[in-house]
Parts: C-alpha cells; structure tokens; sequence
C-alpha cells in the first residue's frame, strides 16, 4: 500500500529510505516547510511525520490526516 507521508523537517538519507518504500514522501527543500506549503501538502497526505519544534495547534490537527 502507497501513500503519501509529509516529513515537516529534513531526515537523515536513512530514514527517508525507509519511507519511501512506503509510499511517496513529502519533505521540505530547505530545514522546514513554510507553513503555507505545509497546510497545501497536508491537505493530500495519508501520514504525517512532525518533530519538536512544530507547532501543532487545532488548525493544524484539522489539516492533518
């Protein structure tokens, strides 16, 4: 089963191997997404990956699969 994960962070070249073979992995060109290209790729992701520094608020969890 595929699906598509957003990475709201970069990973190490490991991890983002280990997602891939599970389906198509959304991660940011720089440190960290915008947080307007965050909400656009979460509103088509099944998974989402998030780490300390996010802010994870009820905008965001609506947002999110």
């Amino acid at each position: 089963m595929s699906c598509d994960i957003v990475v709201t962070h970069r990973v190490f070249p490991e991890t983002l191997t280990m997602l891939q073979k599970l389906g198509n992995v959304f991660v940011p060109g720089v440190e960290r997404f915008v947080e307007a290209e965050l909400r656009r790729v979460l509103s088509n992701a099944r998974a989402t990956m998030v780490f300390m520094p996010d802010h994870v608020d009820r905008e965001f969890l609506l947002s999110a699969p």
